[in-house]
C-alpha cells in the first residue's frame, strides 16, 4: 500500500516569521549567546529579507554562526530555554494550521515537517502539532556528552538538501510513496524542489522566485487568509498538478545525474550507507516516473492497444497502484 505524504516547510508556511529569531534574541538578552555573533546572524537575516543576498547563502552563514555561538553550551539548558521561547511564540502559528492538519489526518496522510530551521525550536513545533519527531527533518547540531561541539550532523538548507533529506527519511522508514496524491506546502525557492515531487504543490505567501515557478506549473497559490477556500475544493488540496510537473524525461535526467553522482561516490569508496541511501532515492525517483506515466498516459496507451494487450496494461496499472 502506498503512503500519501503531506510535507510542510515551517518558517513562513506554518509559522508567521522565522522561528529561530526570537530564540536567538532571548539567548542574547540573557547573556547566554555572544552578542557580537548574534548581531552578525541578524545582519544576514536582514540581508536576505531585503533581497540583498540569496536566502540559501544567508541561511548557511547564519547556521555557521549559530553553531559557533552555541558551542560548549549544555544541551538541556538550551532546550529548556527553547521551551520558554516556544511557549511565547506558539500563538504565531498561522490560524489555519490546526484545521488543515485535522483534515489531512482524517484523509490518512503521513505528515512530514521539513525545515532548514534549528531542531531546538522545530522539535517543539512538531510536538505541538502532534507530529512524531521521526517525521521531523531539521538542522541537527552535534552534541557530545551533553554539550554542543560546534559541528552539524545534518542540515537541509538548500533545495536539493531538502529533497535528499526527505528521500533519506523515506528510505529509513521503508515506505512507498503515492507522489501523485501527496501534498507539499512551502513559501520560498528553497522549497521548490520538494514541491516538484508532489501532485498537490501549494505555494503560500510565495517569494517572487517561488511565485514565478508556481505560476509556470499552475501550482495552487494561497495566503494565510484565503487558504480556507482551498479546503473547500472537491479534492480539498487545490489543483492536482501532475500534468504540470516535470515531464518523465526531465525526471529521468535528474535520476541520471543522481546515478552519475553515485558512480563517483563508488569510485571514491565512500561510505556504503550513503551509497545505499542515494541508490534508494534514485529508485524512489524511478517509481515517481512510473506513477506519472500511469497517471498521464494510461488512457492514450489504451487506445492504441489490441484487446489482449489492454488486459496486460490494466494488470500492470493495478500492480503499480498497489505496490
Amino acid at each position: 500500500m502506498k503512503t500519501k505524504l503531506a510535507i510542510f516547510d515551517v518558517d513562513g508556511t506554518l509559522y508567521n516569521g522565522t522561528l529561530a529569531i526570537p530564540f536567538l534574541t532571548y539567548l542574547i538578552k540573557n547573556n547566554i549567546f555572544n552578542k557580537t555573533i548574534g548581531e552578525q546572524i541578524f545582519d544576514w537575516h536582514t540581508k536576505y529579507k531585503s533581497g540583498v543576498v540569496d536566502k540559501s547563502i544567508a541561511v548557511d552563514e547564519m547556521y555557521k554562526l549559530y553553531l559557533k555561538g552555541i558551542s560548549g553550551k549544555n544541551y538541556i539548558d538550551i532546550q529548556n530555554i527553547a521551551q520558554i521561547v516556544w511557549d511565547s511564540q506558539k500563538s504565531n502559528l498561522f490560524s489555519f494550521v490546526p484545521q488543515l492538519f485535522k483534515k489531512i489526518r482524517n484523509d490518512n496522510y503521513k505528515i512530514i515537517i521539513l525545515t532548514g530551521g534549528i531542531s531546538e525550536m522545530a522539535s517543539l513545533l512538531s510536538d505541538s502539532l502532534g507530529v512524531s519527531r521521526d517525521c521531523l527533518i531539521s538542522g541537527q547540531p552535534e552534541i557530545i556528552n551533553g554539550k554542543y561541539n560546534g559541528e552539524i550532523l545534518s542540515y537541509p538548507g538548500s533545495p536539493q538538501q531538502k529533497v535528499d533529506a526527505l528521500n533519506e527519511l523515506i528510505n529509513k522508514q521503508q515506505i512507498t510513496i503515492d507522489w501523485i496524491q501527496s501534498i507539499g506546502m512551502g513559501d520560498d525557492e528553497r522549497d521548490e524542489e520538494f514541491l516538484k515531487l508532489v501532485g498537490h504543490p501549494i505555494a503560500i505567501n510565495p517569494s517572487s522566485k517561488l511565485s514565478k515557478t508556481a505560476k509556470k506549473y499552475n501550482w495552487t497559490i494561497v495566503t494565510e487568509k484565503n487558504i480556507f477556500s482551498l479546503l473547500d475544493t472537491p479534492r480539498g488540496y487545490g489543483v492536482n498538478c501532475s500534468n504540470y510537473m516535470k515531464s518523465p524525461q526531465d525526471r529521468l535526467s535528474i535520476i541520471i545525474g543522481q546515478l552519475n553522482g553515485i558512480k563517483k561516490m563508488m569510485d571514491k569508496n565512500e561510505d556504503c550507507i550513503k551509497l545505499i541511501t542515494q541508490l534508494r532515492a534514485s529508485r524512489s525517483g524511478i517509481e515517481s516516473v512510473i506513477d506519472t506515466i500511469i497517471a498521464d498516459k494510461f488512457d492514450t496507451c489504451m487506445k492504441d492497444l489490441k484487446s489482449s494487450d489492454k488486459k496486460l496494461l490494466i494488470n500492470i496499472k493495478k500492480y503499480v497502484t498497489n505496490n
